[in-house]
């Protein structure tokens, strides 16, 4: 592999990684403090936006930064979160949840090649607003910028958490519904109307330099970048779409997709020529045969029968899938990969991004990558970002530096 692909591959830091508890203040810090650390790598924060309660003066509260719709999980309080204040939610006590985590050894007030290093307090072991993420993350960048280093780039993940019974239609009968009738499953979704206008209104800065994609999940998540393309485009065009597949089957159905975003075909193509798009595969689900199988047997039919009643441009595999879709000018992207031999793997299909909860396994093994590819023409022992790597081996083991202590599986 040439390591100018792997240079260009963007590691996505899921809810911030696994630094701290997800989705907090101090886990965002600690991620790019981490991402100041490597700065050859193309790095990415990934987050989850949900509405609070309205302020007592009935104005809007501040988007803030939770996984769930609820507050049970993550922290000590109870109840939806649409049912606290911002100022509530950022007051609730966090719970001890991350029991493996990727720790910064690292004290000092800068990285090791000069860049400065947030400082972290336990005061942010909570919920932030989304905003002071953005605000952290600019400050971060303006650094980079000037020291001639690329921006880490924001992800904002809007989905809300979907029921059972539609992650159930989303992995397995959409297929056969598209099928059925095309496009007719695109059209029930009522997008969350209110969030997306406070969200267009808090990343509409067109000064900001800080890169921003937005991300929404499953079948039905055209509908949503659709209306926050109308609601943004006036403000500020520079921004970056992913969505999220369950499956593979939907995103290689680019049909379908380029139908469910009713945005225009000229806007549609501009995005995917600037770059500008990403479909995001859930690596879990090239297990979907599983599935054809189990159905095929209670319907008495074979497994070839079962793929002939699926629309004609559907992946039986995430390689597959990827590969239409690139052929079609998206970028690609697997989510949430975590095992050092699944990460491996998307690097080998040729993805463009990954989102993990360890974001230094994924540098472990590009770093492996690069040196193994410099092997080919050197001895045995030699040096890549301060860390001695050693050949051959399958992927060559990189000594931890001062700066990390990478966390295995």
């Amino acid at each position: 592999m040439i390591i100018s692909n792997l240079d260009k591959i963007k590691i996505v830091a899921h809810r911030g990684g696994k630094f701290d508890e997800e989705n907090t203040l101090a886990n965002f810090k600690k991620a790019l403090n981490y991402a100041q650390i490597h700065p050859d790598i193309n790095f990415m924060i990934e987050l989850d936006i949900q509405s609070p309660k309205s302020n007592i003066d009935g104005s809007n509260g501040d988007l803030v930064v939770i996984h769930d719709s609820t507050v049970n999980r993550t922290t000590l309080g109870k109840g939806l979160v649409s049912t606290y204040t911002q100022s509530e939610l950022t007051s609730l006590p966090i719970r001890n949840l991350n029991q493996k985590r990727v720790s910064i050894k690292h004290r000092k007030i800068s990285a090791p090649n000069g860049l400065p290093l947030l400082s972290v307090s336990g005061s942010d072991r909570r919920i932030p607003l989304l905003k002071e993420v953005l605000d952290i993350t600019e400050t971060v960048n303006i650094n980079r910028l000037n020291n001639n280093i690329g921006a880490i780039g924001v992800g904002i993940d809007f989905t809300h958490v979907a029921s059972r019974f539609e992650r159930f239609k989303d992995h397995v009968l959409y297929p056969f519904l598209e099928k059925l009738n095309p496009g007719s499953q695109l059209n029930k979704v009522s997008p969350p109307t209110k969030l997306l206008e406070q969200l267009a209104f808090e990343i509409s800065d067109k000064k900001r330099l800080t890169p921003i994609q937005l991300i929404s999940q499953g079948i039905y998540s055209g509908r949503n970048l659709s209306l926050l393309i109308k609601l943004i485009e006036k403000i500020n065009g520079q921004f970056h779409l992913a969505i999220q597949a369950s499956t593979s089957h939907f995103p290689a159905d680019t049909i379908s997709l380029k139908r469910s975003l009713d945005i225009g075909t000229k806007s549609l193509s501009e995005l995917i020529e600037s770059k500008r798009f990403t479909v995001n595969y859930n690596h879990k689900w090239d297990r979907r045969a599983f599935w054809f199988k189990h159905l095929a047997r209670i319907f008495g039919l074979r497994i070839n029968d079962l793929y002939s009643l699926l629309p004609k441009n559907v992946a039986l595999s995430n390689k597959q899938a990827m590969e239409i879709a690139s052929d079609q000018g998206f970028l690609t992207g697997f989510w949430t990969v975590n095992k050092y031999k699944h990460i491996e793997k998307a690097i080998k299909y040729g993805t463009n991004s990954i989102t993990t909860d360890f974001p230094n396994k994924a540098i472990k093994i590009i770093h492996a990558m690069k040196a193994e590819y410099l092997a080919q023409t050197n001895p045995k022992i030699y040096q890549i970002d301060n860390a001695v790597v050693r050949v051959p081996k399958k992927i060559p083991q990189i000594i931890q530096t001062e700066a990390e202590l990478i966390s295995g599986d």
